[in-house]
């Protein structure tokens, strides 16, 4: 979004402009004027009494200004001063930018209805107080929320000298995708919290607390992920998880040796293993717009993008995403994904489970699957769709059964149930 300073100074800058211009022009006009008015005295080649008196200035006076400069440069400053005017009212009182939220219009764009969201999707729930300068941030507000309301993430005295076993929860790292979060997730870290302990974590810039990196780099995200499992102080074996492109991340960064295996949802690998549809192929000229004009912000409340957006998830998760994801983090790591030709790498010491839609339109899934196999992982064939209409906890328990997920479990564990 244009901000409104930034408009202001268009509407200052122009005229200002203009009349500089103005400035600069009228005498210039004056010395063509009056070198027109003795061409014969340039033509000459002599030292006559007649050239010399020619070259002379009879009066020190000078020749009068013509206004017809003035009329035109002072209409056109005019002009531009009306078009500026223009643009800033459009952009600062008519523009459709949130414009369910005018209201809140001192606030940023990845604030508005942060508190209304959160109730929403976590029981009526805020967001944790900001801490103080002695004390270490949360892994992020949300995130700690949902670890109060379904689990306990500190360790017990018992937890420190257990190993995953078939009867106790082992511990899961997990990272959302994108666009994605815990709160948007939430349906999904349910399901699993009914086989996992769950520490989801939610990315710089995917969530209302958390500004987005400087450089959207996946060293980047592999370095924020890393100092949060320091936080979360996990001396027990644990399983670090990812979905879509969460998954990219987590299989990159450095897995301490308690982490013991590494959970494939729907695996985003690298840009080879997509299938370029229409709106991804829309989304890759879009990426290259935006980071060219910087207008994140803009572009990111537009209704053509939310319509874009539409295309692949319900409206109430579009409007989520829009007020708790930033817009630079957004299209930053879109970009990194269309843009990624990283090698596909496996951890030789961890094992690996993979969930996988083979008939999914978004990613080649039987090419993940080779892949996947050729690495001795363990695969649980689903139906879920990469872009699924539906997150609710109901809506996994449906595409994936006990049976299957005890299946997980023993092959984490070793041992059957």
């Amino acid at each position: 979004m244009i901000k409104r300073n930034s408009t202001l100074r268009l509407f200052i800058l122009l005229p200002v402009l203009a009349l500089i211009s103005l400035q600069m022009w009228t005498p210039a006009r004056t010395t063509l004027q009056g070198l027109e008015k003795e061409p014969k005295a340039l033509l000459i080649r002599n030292e006559s009494p007649t050239y010399r008196a020619t070259l002379e200035p009879k009066e020190k006076t000078q020749p009068p200004r013509s206004a017809s400069g003035a009329v035109i440069f002072g209409a056109v400053a005019l002009f531009l001063s009306i078009i500026a005017a223009s643009i800033a009212i459009y952009y600062v009182y008519l523009s459709p930018i949130n414009s369910d939220n005018n209201n809140d219009s001192n606030l940023s764009p990845s604030n508005k209805g942060t508190q209304n969201v959160i109730s929403k999707e976590i029981g009526n729930e805020v967001a944790a107080p900001k801490p103080t300068q002695d004390e270490k941030p949360p892994p992020s507000p949300v995130s700690v929320t949902y670890r109060q309301q379904r689990h306990t993430s500190t360790p017990t005295a018992a937890d420190k000298t257990a190993t995953i076993t078939p009867t106790q929860k082992p511990h899961l790292v997990i990272i959302h995708s994108s666009p994605g979060n815990s709160i948007i997730l939430k349906g999904l870290y349910d399901f699993l919290a009914d086989y996992f302990v769950v520490h989801p974590i939610d990315l710089p810039g995917f969530i209302t607390g958390k500004k987005p990196l400087d450089n959207v780099t996946f060293q980047g995200y592999c370095h924020h992920v890393e100092d949060e499992i320091k936080v979360l102080k996990l001396t027990e074996p644990y399983i670090i998880g990812g979905i879509s492109f969460g998954f990219a991340v987590a299989n990159r960064c450095k897995l301490e040796a308690n982490c013991k295996a590494v959970l494939a949802i729907l695996p985003f690998i690298n840009a080879d293993y997509v299938i370029e549809d229409t709106t991804y192929k829309w989304m890759t000229r879009l990426v290259e717009v935006v980071r060219w004009s910087r207008l994140h912000n803009y572009i990111y409340k537009r209704k053509r993008f939310k319509g874009l957006l539409k295309e692949r998830a319900p409206a109430e998760r579009v409007e989520i995403m829009l007020q708790s994801i930033d817009a630079y983090a957004f299209f930053e790591t879109t970009r990194l994904i269309i843009n990624d030709n990283t090698s596909p790498y496996f951890h030789p010491d961890k094992k690996y489970v993979l969930v996988v839609n083979e008939q999914d339109s978004a990613v080649k899934g039987d090419k993940i699957r080779a892949l996947f196999r050729a690495h001795n992982a363990f695969i649980l064939d689903t139906a879920l769709k990469y872009h699924p209409p539906d997150l609710s906890k109901e809506h996994f328990q449906k595409h994936i059964s006990k049976e299957k997920m005890k299946e997980v479990i023993a092959y984490l564990t070793g041992e059957k149930l």
